[in-house]
Formats: C-alpha cells, structure tokens, sequence
C-alpha cells in the first residue's frame, strides 16, 4: 500500500544544539510551569559533556571539526522521546501553531523525496552523502558501495548534500524519534520508533525503508536526536531560535537555507 502524508511542513534539518538550548531555557507563561524539564546542555558530543564517562559507540575521540567553532551546529543528541514532546510542547504553546514529532509514515514520505530507491540519492550511500559507519569491512557498505570513512561522531547540521525536497541528514548524523509506538511487550517499558540511522550505523540501517527502536525514556543516547513537523502555516519560530545561517522551517515564505514546502 502506498503511504501517504497530507501537507505538513518540516525542519529542515535534525534539531541543533543551539535551538534545543534556546527552547529548554524559555521562561514558562506566568502562573504556570513547563510540563517536564529540559536539560540545556544534554548532548553528549560537546565539549562540555564529551570528557566525562563515555557512553557506548563511542571511542572517547571526541573533537571539533576543521572551522568548526563550536557544537551549537550538530544535532541535539542525548534527549528521549519525552523530552523531544516537551520541546514540541514549548514551541506549540509559545508560537501559537501546533509542532510536533512526525508520523514513521510522513517521515518516510519526506526521507525518500519522491524516489523509491533504498536512499533519496540513489541505490548506494557514500561517506560524501551522509554522515554513517563504512569503515569496517563489506558489511559496512550497501549494494554496490565502496567502504569509507566513519566520522565516530556527529557531524553540524546541513554538511551534506540535501535531498529533492531540501532537507539534510534524513540518513545517518542522528536517528529520529517519530511519534509511532513499537509493539513492546507489556511492562518492558515504552519502545518508540526512530527512523534514519546515525554515525553509528551502516548504510543498510540508514534506508529509507529502514526502522529501529529505542525506549522512549531513560535519558535517550548519543545516537539519536530529532526533527519536528508543523502545518504549513509559514514562517513562526521565535528568532532567538534561528541560528544565524540556520534554516530552521522548510517552507515557501522563509527560504533561509534553500526551502520548500513538502506535501505528499
């Protein structure tokens, strides 16, 4: 069966470092209180947070790209899929406009672009499309795919090629949170789709077509980050959110990074 998506307009990138500090840290509307909590700084691969205990995945390497002057441009990592809600919360409340986590459904719809190829570039993936684990032996590469480089962390937002509908990093960087349970069994604790694959992962886990789980609690982990979804109402994120140069919405009224709207 085909999916299908009614009109929804998306972030054009995973959400960074620098809007996730900017949202956790908004002052509540008088006389009342957030929901949950957010922690400004959660992410693992910062400076801040990158000396201490190592979580797995990780070979304790962590650095700043060349002219990378700082974190605030990777995606936000380190936050479950509570906190992810509690984001889309803030945003709703303070703009008026309803944003949330996508659909596994409209996620795949925007992830392939109009394409039915394993990846929105085509049969393969290479180190130069996406941010993703081939450097280890073939089972690192997919279909006719050579082996590459694997970065062993996230990489800032937008660094590679977009796809036909403009947004970055729908394959590998950070896996998703998406708004769809995943059949867990009962008291196991919530599992929650996430689509996309990470820096972690091989091409294979990075399809389009591909699904994973995490538990929706717990603090999340260096591997996943998110991306929110909004109608398609035009441009209406505060501006202490936009990172200067940043895209923030895909929409036809704000082109700030090469910008449309997607429909499906």
């Amino acid at each position: 069966m085909p999916m299908t998506a009614s009109a929804f307009v998306w972030c054009a990138s995973p959400v960074t470092q620098a809007q996730w500090r900017a949202v956790a840290t908004w002052d509540p509307p008088v006389g009342k209180e957030w929901e949950r909590e957010l922690n400004p700084s959660p992410s693992f691969f910062c400076p801040d947070n990158a000396s201490k205990q190592p979580p797995p995945f990780f070979d304790g390497a962590f650095h700043l790209f060349p002219q990378e002057p700082s974190t605030n441009q990777r995606p936000v990592d380190n936050v479950d899929w509570n906190d992810a809600r509690e984001f889309c919360r803030r945003l709703s409340q303070r703009t008026g406009r309803a944003y949330t986590l996508p659909s596994e459904a409209q996620w795949e719809v925007a992830c392939r672009a109009g394409t039915t190829t394993p990846f929105a570039f085509g049969p393969t993936l290479s180190a130069q499309l996406a941010n993703t684990n081939t450097n280890s032996d073939a089972s690192h590469v997919y279909g006719n795919g050579v082996l590459g480089s694997s970065r062993q962390q996230s990489t800032p937002v937008g660094m590679f090629p977009a796809n036909a509908w403009g947004l970055h990093d729908m394959h590998g960087n950070v896996q998703e949170w998406c708004l769809d349970d995943w059949p867990w069994p009962q008291g196991a604790g919530k599992m929650v789709v996430t689509r996309g694959g990470s820096w972690h992962d091989p091409p294979i886990a990075c399809r389009s077509a591909a699904r994973a789980k995490e538990l929706a609690g717990g603090g999340g982990t260096n591997t996943v980050g998110f991306r929110v979804v909004c109608l398609p109402q035009g441009r209406s994120i505060p501006p202490d959110v936009v990172a200067p140069g940043a895209a923030w919405e895909v929409t036809a009224e704000w082109t700030g990074g090469g910008a449309s709207v997607v429909s499906a």
